[in-house]
């Protein structure tokens, strides 16, 4: 699957070697450690497999403590499919910045909403659907793959964004995408979105994916001039003109939309060359309608 090159991926986990820390006072999963003069006071949290990962993330072993000097020096906090229901105790991680806890059961994020450090956050295959937490933070890159969202207007002031995966939610307005102009990576797959206006000013767009979501409206990619993959796949379109002037376009995903018939606009498109690549297989069009590109090298997925 194309889709297989796109995730956060790639955040390396970075061990803090344990020291040998004194323990100080005993705090409960929902103090701060910011509150506590004792950088050797002992950090909770409400969730066993939350600590687990923390712990793990330290490198320490389970008669050792979790103190908040410990804790305040972690980068990188690594839990996927760990089974973490709870993130109470996580607001002492303050110089956290990659987040990846994919595949775990999630649905709320208070205890994150004040790590501004944060640049990696990867919390695909969860169950939130609140991102009110998220609204005064600044990352580079935030993964949300297969959650439960309606709910957009929280990431409006994500300016930094470069990489948004919002695939397989509920989704229909994405307003609050508009003013992003760093985004290199929009992940929209499986929603109910039809208005792609507010990425026009997405103006170093370099891929993009709204397969599966109902007739979305492809014109304002037409000046996106920047975008080299485009995916609408079962999106039930019939008119792929915006991509005509995208001379970038190295890899078009068309497959199940039975309902387009008419392929003259990449045929027109000076620049889907020998480079570049069109997956059109479940579409309404004819093997002959392919011929212009083979010919000229582009290498097509199809039916025939």
């Amino acid at each position: 699957m194309w889709r297989g090159m796109i995730g956060i991926g790639g955040a390396a986990l970075l061990v803090v070697m344990a020291c040998s820390d004194p323990a100080g006072l005993q705090l409960a999963a929902t103090d701060r450690c910011s509150l506590v003069s004792d950088q050797n006071s002992v950090v909770a949290f409400e969730d066993p497999a939350l600590e687990a990962a923390v712990r793990f993330s330290l490198d320490l072993s389970a008669g050792q403590s979790i103190t908040c000097r410990r804790v305040t020096e972690l980068a990188t906090l690594s839990g996927g499919s760990s089974g973490i229901v709870s993130l109470v105790g996580l607001q002492n991680l303050t110089g956290l910045q990659d987040l990846l806890l994919s595949d775990n059961a999630i649905t709320e994020l208070t205890p994150i909403s004040g790590l501004t450090s944060l640049q990696v956050i990867d919390l695909q295959d969860n169950n939130i659907s609140d991102l009110g937490p998220l609204a005064g933070l600044d990352p580079l890159a935030l993964s949300l793959t297969r959650n439960e969202i309606t709910d957009l207007s929280p990431l409006a002031l994500l300016s930094r964004l470069e990489l948004l995966a919002l695939d397989h939610n509920q989704i229909s307005d994405i307003g609050a995408l508009a003013n992003m102009p760093n985004m290199l990576r929009l992940i929209l797959f499986g929603n109910m979105i039809q208005d792609l206006s507010p990425l026009v000013d997405m103006v170093r767009l370099d891929l993009i994916d709204v397969g599966q979501n109902p007739q979305p409206d492809l014109t304002p990619l037409s000046d996106l001039t920047t975008l080299s993959v485009v995916g609408v796949d079962g999106a039930l379109i019939t008119d792929i003109g915006p991509l005509q002037e995208l001379i970038l376009l190295r890899l078009v995903v068309l497959d199940n939309n039975p309902g387009l018939t008419d392929l003259q606009p990449l045929v027109d498109n000076r620049g889907f060359g020998t480079r570049s690549e069109l997956w059109a297989r479940e579409t309404g069009l004819s093997c002959a309608d392919f011929l212009p590109l083979t010919d000229r090298g582009v290498t097509v997925l199809s039916d025939c």
